[in-house]
């Protein structure tokens, strides 16, 4: 069994978690804990549940996969980083319902290629989507790769 505190199974045509054959190992050796990064971008998985048992997790790289919405999601109460790119996500409330209450120490969230994130259509409903984050995630210091230092201003704005 591999010991590394570290899973990969990045685009080898998963449909679900399940499939994966090193996260049914560790669930099965109940070696769930030593896990802390996990990456299965470029899968075809819209039901990430079968996490739940790797509750130390900090890394979760879940790009490119099949996701509506973060229903699944389980709590990780440890986990700093949190990418869901090219995803097919169009409800930004969800997110912000999901991650406040089952990723309360969220530092690093990727959502680009998203439906619900407006980062190539409109600069104000961007500034918008970004503010919300903020102020629904107060650990937040990096969304999309890019820290908060320039919403600052309306940030303030939008939590009169």
């Amino acid at each position: 069994m591999n010991h590394s505190s570290k899973i990969v199974a990045r685009k080898v045509d998963l449909k679900s978690v399940n499939n994966c054959k090193e996260i049914k190992e560790h669930i099965k050796n109940d070696t769930t804990a030593m896990i802390t990064e996990i990456d299965m971008s470029h899968n075809m998985i819209s039901d990430f549940s079968m996490l739940e048992p790797f509750n130390n997790l900090q890394q979760l790289i879940i790009d490119y996969n099949y996701l509506k919405n973060l229903n699944s999601l389980p709590t990780f109460t440890k986990l700093k980083v949190l990418s869901i790119s090219y995803n097919q996500i169009t409800d930004t409330y969800n997110v912000l319902q999901a991650l406040t209450n089952r990723c309360p120490n969220l530092e690093h969230l990727n959502l680009m290629k998203n439906p619900c994130n407006p980062v190539f259509s409109n600069e104000l409903f961007y500034q918008e989507f970004r503010a919300k984050f903020s102020i629904w995630l107060p650990s937040l210091k990096t969304l999309d790769g890019t820290d908060f230092k320039d919403d600052q201003g309306f940030i303030a704005k939008m939590k009169q």
